[in-house]
């Protein structure tokens, strides 16, 4: 018998569907993510990582308990067991391992990624949403041309196939229009109209909770195309045109030496769509010294809206809008230097701009300023001071940084460990 620990996220569905199509015995025992069960002691030593899936395997070498986490591991072990879904010749194995390992290294993190950014974050990142949806574009592309050569991604059905289904199946929320890969449609059909996989995929399934199922979203075609629309149970209806991502001028007050009118007009224009009128009347503005203009000429450079996306221009821009004192360009800036988006990667740039914004109560800079505390990128590794600006971040119901918060928590980095705080910031995070 094998005990499953378990919940409905694509890494954790890949695990019953290889136990069901091999007929493995099992017992399943949920641990619910959403509330912080992950971080429970007891879970803990079964999963040093507070990941799911875990198995313990009862019938383990020699008939002594087996434990392991990472599904990567614990597939390639069923498969072993089993003796199915991966060949016993060195050259088969390994043409399947390869894949499971592009699964495990390529499209689980960039592909969770993609679906952080585009469903979960509190605020929209256009250069995050952009980098990671690309990514993700370009491994669906990888998987189109490898299929279009072969039934499954080794050749016969195998684990790397079950790695990467649940992923496909999720594809809404990265946007994703499976029709304009047709070979990834064929090979995704397939695999959804075996029992074992219909038996798998519906654990738990009413506790399914992922990204955004219904609602106003976009969907991106694979030459670039976004259309804006309604997902309605998974299926995307086409509506309108994309509504402009151009946002209001905020907290600095009007310079007396612009017209304001001519800001104003700007922004209706940019409201309406029109991004040519936008430019227009605003980079007399900005060329003039209004921070407000040049923080918005950034966000369309930055965002490819009315103008050929240009990450250096967008720099240029922001960087001047900053440099008056402008908190929002601040904090992009510190996010691209970050990136290396429009400029050299600069870490230590990267924490100049963050820590300006940061400190002016932008939950976005506190948030990176935490990030570069905790890695020691551009400042020396310093986990008290990542607390610090996580928990200013996280106090704003920035869910990124609540969840970061939880991680030093349960693991006693920079603070003393405490797994009842560590689930509270995963319960906000959640």
């Amino acid at each position: 018998m094998i005990d499953l620990y378990f919940w409905p996220t694509p890494n954790g569905q890949k695990i019953p569907i290889m136990l069901e199509e091999c007929g493995l015995s099992y017992k399943l025992f949920p641990v619910n993510i959403l509330v912080g069960e992950q971080f429970d002691p007891a879970f803990l030593k079964i999963s040093p990582n507070n990941r799911i899936p875990v198995i313990v395997d009862h019938d383990g070498d020699a008939g002594a308990d087996l434990t392991l986490f990472e599904s990567g591991a614990i597939l390639e072990y069923l498969a072993e067991k089993s003796r199915l879904f991966m060949p016993r010749t060195v050259v088969g194995k390994y043409e399947v391992l390869q894949w499971l390992y592009f699964q495990v290294g390529g499209i689980g993190p960039m592909f969770g990624q993609c679906g952080h950014f585009m469903g979960y974050a509190p605020e929209k990142i256009p250069y995050a949403i952009d980098r990671y949806q690309n990514e993700t574009k370009r491994l669906y592309g990888v998987l189109n041309r490898r299929l279009a050569e072969h039934p499954y991604l080794a050749g016969d059905y195998s684990i790397a196939d079950m790695a990467v289904y649940p992923w496909i199946d999720v594809r809404w929320l990265h946007e994703i229009e499976i029709d304009e890969f047709a070979h990834v449609k064929r090979w995704y059909q397939a695999i959804k109209a075996r029992p074992a996989v219909q038996k798998a995929m519906a654990l738990l399934k009413d506790k399914e909770i992922i990204g955004k199922m219904h609602g106003q979203g976009t969907t991106t075609f694979a030459d670039g195309r976004v259309q804006e629309g309604i997902w309605e149970n998974n299926k995307f209806k086409y509506a309108q045109k994309i509504s402009p991502t151009i946002t209001a001028r905020r907290s600095r007050p009007p310079s007396a030496t612009v017209a304001r009118a001519d800001f104003a007009a700007g922004m209706k224009a940019a409201q309406s769509g029109d991004y040519a009128t936008a430019l227009r009347e605003w980079k007399p503005l900005a060329e003039q010294g209004d921070a407000g203009a040049q923080f918005n000429l950034g966000l369309m450079y930055a965002n490819g809206d009315g103008v050929a996306q240009n990450y250096k221009e967008a720099v240029k821009w922001y960087r001047k809008a900053a440099e008056q004192g402008d908190v929002r360009a601040q904090s992009n800036l510190g996010g691209m230097y970050g990136t290396g988006q429009g400029a050299p990667q600069d870490y230590k740039e990267a924490v100049k701009w963050n820590s300006k914004a940061a400190k002016q109560g932008d939950r976005f800079a506190q948030y990176n300023l935490g990030v570069m505390y905790a890695n020691g990128q551009g400042v020396s590794q310093n986990y008290k001071e990542a607390v610090r600006w996580y928990r200013k971040a996280a106090e704003q119901g920035y869910a990124e940084a609540q969840n970061e918060l939880g991680f030093l928590y349960s693991n006693g980095e920079g603070v003393s460990q405490n797994y009842k705080k560590a689930v509270k910031w995963y319960r906000k995070a959640a």
